[in-house]
């Protein structure tokens, strides 16, 4: 076994196709990231990856659309979207594959 920090990770990104990372891996991105109430993310679209967000806590918007803990999001290639927390919140991300540079701002 192996302890380690989320904070010592990028926004807390822990595995995927960037330094640092737990797990290298060019097929997937897989994040946990903590939101304040009123923090967002601007207009944005995957290129190539899906995003899968999976609410652990608190309530987000995405888009149109507002998930709650225990909800979650597909966001396909090319689709728009952007974020506002809620809530104070706790997400899961998952992108396929790892692009890191695949994220363009709408």
């Amino acid at each position: 076994m192996e302890r380690f920090e989320l904070a010592d990770y990028k926004n807390g990104w822990v595995v995927g196709d960037f330094t640092p990372s737990l797990l290298k891996s060019t097929q997937m991105e897989v994040g946990l990231k903590h939101f304040r109430k009123g923090e967002t993310e601007p207009r944005h679209f995957q290129k190539s990856a899906i995003e899968i967000t999976l609410v652990v806590s608190g309530v987000c918007r995405m888009g149109a659309v507002t998930i709650h803990a225990g909800q979650g999001l597909v966001v396909n290639p090319g689709e728009i979207c952007d974020f506002e927390a809620i809530e104070d919140c706790s997400v899961v991300a998952i992108k396929s594959p790892s692009a890191p540079n695949d994220k363009v701002i709408a």
